[in-house]
């Protein structure tokens, strides 16, 4: 009786450690699934994280390109927004004072211009009104300018000769 009462716990559990060795195999695959699914996941996460971050981080220096042409263009107004406090804020930093700075140079030219181009027509209303001859060279010795006078004095037109060399 004890004998066959062994016979059969053994018989029991040979067939629990079937079952389970079943379930082992079946578990193992869960598992390689479930991980297989993770890593793929975990894989595509990184990918997508890799991509926003350089697009975060490209986003300025993009900007900084787009920036330098316009003013490459002439386009001094052109302000980029300040992306944060670190190297790449200072940089664009740095070229919003450079954009600032060359707009207050260029139209400080262009009132320099317009005065020395105010002065210069004064010049030939003075010079026109003059009854002494007034003829302007340059280093080169090439007539710059020349009255009325100074044409009606020597006896030839001069005003088509203005760029051409005294001696001619």
């Amino acid at each position: 009786k004890q004998l066959s009462a062994m016979s059969e716990a053994v018989q029991h559990t040979y067939s629990q450690y079937g079952n389970i060795s079943l379930q082992r195999d079946l578990l193992k695959n869960s598992f390689r699934l479930t991980l297989t699914l993770v890593l793929l996941l975990t894989m595509l996460l990184a990918i997508y994280l890799a991509i926003f971050s350089a697009q975060r981080l490209m986003r300025p220096v993009q900007d900084l390109i787009e920036g330098t042409r316009a003013v490459g263009k002439g386009d001094f107004d052109r302000r980029l927004p300040l992306p944060s406090r670190d190297e790449m804020g200072s940089l664009v930093q740095s070229f919003n004072d450079m954009t600032k700075r060359l707009r207050r140079a260029s139209e400080e030219a262009t009132r320099s211009r317009e005065i020395v181009e105010q002065e210069r027509e004064r010049l030939e209303v003075i010079l026109a009104r003059l009854s002494t001859g007034v003829i302007v060279l340059d280093t080169q010795l090439r007539l710059r300018t020349v009255n009325e006078a100074a044409g009606s004095i020597l006896g030839v037109d001069l005003s088509a000769d203005t760029g051409r060399p005294l001696s001619e």
